[in-house]
């Protein structure tokens, strides 16, 4: 982050010359701060300011400097830095350093203008040209990215790494011609210099591929083939040019030459999916050209059996590999797809593979009648193993690949007659393993409740059989038992670090969160950094994550809202982390990796945790909204103590201990900061190193600061700080809408949120999005967002915001409601909510609303009933009885998920206390073993 312009780090940039001896102190309190000797620079600054005290460099220097003695100094670094602008206007210095407070503060678009207006002073400035490049792509401004890097080219077109960037900055503005022309143009430099022998084996080739990814994107398939065949010598990287040669020859229609590419490199590897993927589309496509030519479409063969065909090729290629055997399970069906089943399993279950049923998880999601198939074939296996004294597994009836003696008659198995008698006892321990989870998948919780009872009485030291009970247990609800049968499988092996954290993370599930960062502390690094902290620099999102959902289920907002913060900030880390990489890989020649790193950052917000926990903020301050005025003030007036009186004697106790310990380590680092300002403002003791923020310490002496965990640790403050909590939900619903728009769940928040703004025009929009996104116009989200938007048109609450809206907004708005009328046949919110709650009765037909749509709707009216208004007289007596009243068997019942989610919500629903009573009792008939239901067990077995 240096400031050092090149003849001009003399405080004399704008003419305002310095004396000499100033303006050698000035380049000397540069250098000063670039070396992280800030209380040395500051004491210069001091020095040159006494003699001239209005020199516009020197205090915007003085103001860069005391930014890095500490993020509480940035307010009074600006002061200063804007009085040096003041001072001198015309200082190109004054404003790069205004850009660089601004680039340390992430505010990118701020430093760039500051940048672009020092520019306007010192056009050729490279320092600030190169910096500027950096601010502009790390911004996604491709134009002016393209137009900086021109410049930096035009003034030092000797240096390679401007020709490289400059053909980036114009692959990334999509002018991928004229990329190319500058890369023919650069290599034409090369030739006339004789410079291509001194570059690098590693650099020729990244510049080769990298031409070729410039051609390929621009649709110039032939000529990226022909590019590479010519560099095929230069090209060091021989599995990327084989995948780059092979895309362009399928891209070409040339499909001989692209499946021999393609075999070439599954000889490589052959359990590459993508490979076998690309292989199989190119015999599915010649085959369907084939056909046509022919004139005879009828002998075109299937998709499914070209598919078989070519893995059971690859399959005789290649014995070992096995994805082509699972691949072909997907393309058959019947006898056939059970003997090949139970060819490949066998291999699993004789070398007891835990992870058999991970390999057919996508075929119980997408082919439920294949898993019923699989479930049958090792129910065989069991019934086998249960009546027969020999460990082994039997025969496959009517196979070929089986004989009468059941030993299997391919290579492709395991022989049975090769397998230790030792591990043949273990077979009934996998099989049972693998039925547990197929039962689980079918949702016959119980039966598979008693199958792994049972087989943990056979082997009660099993790992995996425990993980698996735990696994059940909470499918059914009872997480404390499920965290006792995963302490039990951690204790068997306390190295293990998969089962120390999968045990916190089902201690969370049962809002243990002090037992979770008590075994997580475990394997955290050793020293005074508690487990918490350890957690987010490691920047664990599924810790966050499933910490915040417990404390928020146990009502501790304030600890939720930290926990969902931290996982904002690591994603802009993550997005930070990229700055670094800009200059780097540009010099280094990284360039495909460099373009695959951009174009993933462009997306990174895309990750299922950040929308998670997005989704879990917008609920928590709506939920916080929906408190009444007084609760608000209340819960920002003695927060801590409120969540105090909500946890239990032991939380509560080790809570004030935390307070106590947090309120220590802060006098100790008030002291600290004292220290440091003395130390700045020349008061301190003379010999004392001087740099804060990155110098040398004496040996011990060092005191670690507290991280962001640390700090507020209970989120107190942090919620302190929120101004409205609706305005904080839109925040976080436009991040929403922004990087998530196809999902409903993104529709249904915004326009949840928009209503509480009275911002009707965003709830039709998002009413209007979500029509487009669910596949029936009955779907539940879209029914009770259109009975609510009938609400507002007829409700005398919203007459003064309906009229105070411009006309032509009302008349949008108007039509949607119009639309709904028309679509739905009702003429009221209440008639649709009346149509809605009737579909119920019809799903003996299979034409009604399942039992948990029931309940939502249920919940959705009842949220609406909160005014007290004829609506709310007529529909509460309706809502309330979809809530208690549904079907108890399990074949049509309400799932936990849906019940649970009810019931820690049920503030929002202003139910009596009868009803709630009634409700739970309700749950419990049907969850009997559910812990927040008062099923289960009580506590957790240590």
């Amino acid at each position: 982050m240096g400031v050092k312009d090149k003849d001009k780090a003399d405080g004399s940039a704008s003419g305002s010359a310095l004396p000499s001896k100033e303006a050698a102190l000035f380049r000397s309190m540069v250098k000063m701060y670039e070396m992280k000797q800030y209380k040395k620079a500051l004491k210069a600054a001091d020095q040159i300011l006494r003699k001239v005290p209005a020199h516009g460099e020197t205090l915007a220097m003085k103001g860069l400097v005391w930014s890095s003695l500490g993020p509480e100094n940035k307010s009074e670094a600006y002061d200063m830095v804007r009085a040096g602008l003041r001072a001198d206007l015309r200082s190109h210095v004054c404003w790069h350093v205004y850009g660089l407070l601004y680039r340390a503060d992430r505010d990118y678009k701020e430093a760039s203008k500051a940048y672009l207006q020092a520019l306007r002073i010192d056009k050729d400035n490279m320092q600030i040209l190169r910096d500027l490049a950096l601010l502009q792509v790390q911004c996604r401004d491709f134009e002016g990215f393209e137009s900086t890097r021109r410049k930096l080219l035009t003034v030092k077109p000797n240096q390679n790494a401007n020709w490289i960037a400059f053909a980036l900055a114009h692959q990334l503005n999509e002018n991928h011609a004229d990329a190319v022309q500058v890369l023919n143009t650069y290599e034409g430099t090369l030739k006339d210099t004789s410079s291509q022998e001194s570059m690098f084996p590693y650099e020729a080739s990244e510049l080769a591929m990298y031409k070729h990814m410039l051609l390929f994107e621009s649709k110039e398939y032939e000529k990226a083939l022909q590019h590479l065949e010519q560099n095929e010598d230069k090209v060091v990287d021989k599995l990327g040019w084989t995948e780059a040669r092979a895309q362009s020859l399928a891209m070409l229609e040339r499909y001989d030459e692209a499946e021999a590419a393609y075999r070439t490199l599954l000889h490589r590897n052959p359990e590459n999916k993508t490979y076998i993927a690309r292989l199989a589309d190119i015999m599915v496509t010649r085959n369907r050209i084939h056909a046509s030519q022919a004139g005879n479409e009828a002998v075109t063969k299937s998709e499914s059996e070209l598919y078989v065909e070519l893995c059971d090729a690859l399959s005789v290629t290649y014995p070992e590999a096995l994805s082509f055997r699972r691949l072909a399970l997907e393309h058959t069906d019947g006898d056939d797809f059970l003997r090949r089943a139970d060819v490949l399993v066998r291999r699993f279950l004789y070398k007891g593979v835990p992870s058999l049923f991970s390999m057919f998880k996508s075929i119980y999601r997408d082919q439920p009648h294949k898993a019923q198939l699989l479930g049958g074939l090792f129910e065989s296996y069991a019934a086998h193993l249960n009546s027969n004294s020999t460990a082994s597994l039997p025969p496959f009836k009517g196979s070929a690949y089986v004989d009468a003696n059941g030993s299997a008659n391919s290579s492709d198995g395991a022989k049975e007659d090769n397998v230790s008698e030792a591990k043949l006892q273990d077979l009934t321990l996998w099989v049972d393993y693998f039925l547990v989870q197929h039962y689980v998948a079918l949702g016959q919780h119980e039966r598979a409740l008693q199958l792994v009872n049972d087989a943990l009485l056979r082997t009660p030291s099993s790992i995996e059989l425990l993980l698996v009970k735990g696994r059940v247990l909470k499918v059914v609800g009872d997480v404390n038992a499920a965290v006792s049968a995963l302490n039990a499988a951690r204790k068997l092996d306390l190295a293990d670090r998969y089962l120390n954290h999968k045990c916190a993370k089902y201690a969370m599930r049962a809002n243990r969160v002090d037992l979770a960062e008590q075994w997580i502390g475990l394997f955290t690094r050793e020293g005074d950094i508690p487990p918490v902290q350890a957690m987010y620099e490691m920047q664990c999102l599924w810790f966050e994550l499933e910490s915040g959902a417990a404390f928020l289920r146990r009502g501790l907002t304030a600890r939720a809202l930290k926990r969902f913060i931290a996982v904002d900030r690591h994603f802009a880390d993550f997005i930070e982390d990229q700055f670094d990489f800009h200059n780097y890989c540009v010099r280094k020649m990284t360039l495909r990796s460099y373009v695959q790193v951009l174009r993933l950052e462009d997306h990174i917000k895309d990750h299922h945790g950040y929308m998670a926990a997005m989704r879990a903020l917008v609920r928590l301050f709506l939920r916080l909204a929906d408190q009444p005025l007084e609760e608000q003030l209340k819960s920002k007036m003695s927060l801590m103590e409120a969540e105090l009186e909500k946890m239990t004697a032991a939380d509560r106790k080790k809570a004030l201990a935390k307070r106590k310990k947090a309120e220590a380590k802060e006098k100790t680092t008030e002291k600290d900061k004292e220290d440091v300002s003395k130390a700045a403002s020349g008061t301190g003791k003379k010999g004392d190193e001087d740099s804060v923020a990155g110098g040398k310490k004496k040996p011990g002496s060092a005191v670690r600061q507290p991280g962001w965990m640390e700090t507020d640790p209970d989120g107190v403050e942090l919620l302190r700080s929120v101004g409205d909590f609706v305005e904080e939900a839109h925040k976080y619903a436009n991040e929403l809408d922004r990087w998530a728009p196809r999902e409903l769940e993104t529709q249904v928040l915004v326009f949840d949120v928009a209503l509480r703004r009275k911002k009707v025009l965003v709830a039709a929009r998002a009413y209007k999005r979500a029509q487009t996104i669910c596949r029936s116009s009955e779907a539940l989200e879209l029914v009770c967002m259109a009975i609510h938007l009938l609400r507002v048109s007829e409700a005398a609450s919203w007459k003064p915001v309906l009229s105070a809206l411009p006309a032509e907004v009302s008349d949008v708005f108007q039509n949607v409601v119009e639309e709904i009328r028309g679509q739905t046949g009702v003429s009221s919110a209440l008639e649709y909510a009346q149509k809605a709650a009737t579909r119920q009765t019809k799903a003996s037909s299979g034409e009604g609303i399942s039992v948990d749509d029931q309940l939502m709707l249920a919940r959705a009216l009842l949220k609406m009933c909160r005014t007290d208004d004829d609506w709310a007289r007529d529909a509460r007596p309706m809502a309330v009885g979809l809530l208690l009243e549904w079907p108890k068997d399990g074949a049509s019942g309400p799932c936990l998920r849906t019940c649970e989610e009810l019931y820690l919500n049920e503030q929002e629903l202003a139910l009596g206390a009868d009803d709630k009573q009634r409700y739970v009792q309700l749950c419990l008939e049907r969850f009997p073993r559910a812990n927040v239901f008062g099923g289960g067990d009580k506590e957790i077995v240590m």
